[in-house]
């Protein structure tokens, strides 16, 4: 029985992990009591500012700590649903029903999280729309440009643009994020880390944001110091948020 606790806690953990990339500014943003010196203070502030300026944690952190503590929450929910109707019934093995309750639960909350959707939820032509985007890309990116992409997931429009020069780590975005490590070994293996990030933003000439994370570079793209690109009219996702902005450094 205790085995089969610490895998749904495990494995729900695990779950929330991988959806990070889900989290969006309403949870970063997400209000929560001001709290120091022992006591409640005034006013609210945000998840994202106690991570950032209490832990030291930076916006993948962030995220990864926000979906996996999400994970957490939802097994130990199940857990207890679990013991509630299995103290009602008490006919069953406690670890079958554990599993059973696990699995029902999953299936009800998996429209919520993307899982088995099976409508169609999207109307582009999303071939058509990464080859008119890597075309734009193709033409307004000069030659030997250093590519900084944060442009989601579908790295694929930059296939069209062979004369630029990009971080090999960025392709898996930020699947291959670790914290901390050494930036050459992780550099070796297609991983990255936030002393590589630092490096990557100093160095780069282009920057690919991906809309919903602009919020996120608006004080690093300052106008006096960057130049933005007119809108690429394709997006290479049908969620919203997935168009792309595309800003260049200015010499």
């Amino acid at each position: 029985q205790i085995l089969v606790i610490l895998i749904v806690i495990l494995f729900s953990i695990g779950i929330g992990f991988s959806l990070f990339e889900q989290v969006g500014n309403s949870l970063l943003n997400f209000p929560t009591p001001r709290f120091s010196e022992g006591k409640f203070q005034p006013g609210t502030t945000t998840i994202t500012d106690i991570l950032k300026y209490g832990l030291n944690f930076e916006l993948p952190q962030i995220k990864r700590f926000i979906s996996a503590n999400l994970g957490f929450a939802i097994g130990l929910i199940s857990l207890f649903i679990a013991f509630y109707l299995w103290h009602r019934a008490g006919k069953n093995k406690l670890s079958v029903f554990i599993i059973n309750t696990y699995l029902i639960i999953g299936f009800i909350l998996s429209p919520l999280l993307h899982l088995g959707e099976s409508t169609i939820n999207c109307q582009q032509d999303i071939i058509l729309s990464h080859e008119n985007l890597g075309n734009y890309l193709a033409e307004i990116v000069p030659a030997n440009s250093l590519v900084y992409w944060d442009g989601g997931n579908a790295y694929t429009p930059m296939i069209y643009v062979p004369h630029a020069r990009i971080f090999p780590p960025q392709i898996n975005n930020g699947y291959t994020y670790h914290i901390g490590g050494d930036p050459d070994t992780l550099y070796y293996f297609s991983h990255w880390n936030s002393e590589l990030d630092a490096r990557w933003r100093s160095e780069a000439d282009i920057f690919i944001i991906e809309a919903k994370r602009y919020p996120n570079w608006k004080d690093f793209l300052n106008p006096l110091e960057f130049q933005e690109f007119p809108k690429p009219t394709a997006s290479p996702a049908c969620s919203e948020g997935a168009e792309l902005r595309i800003f260049q450094r200015i010499p």
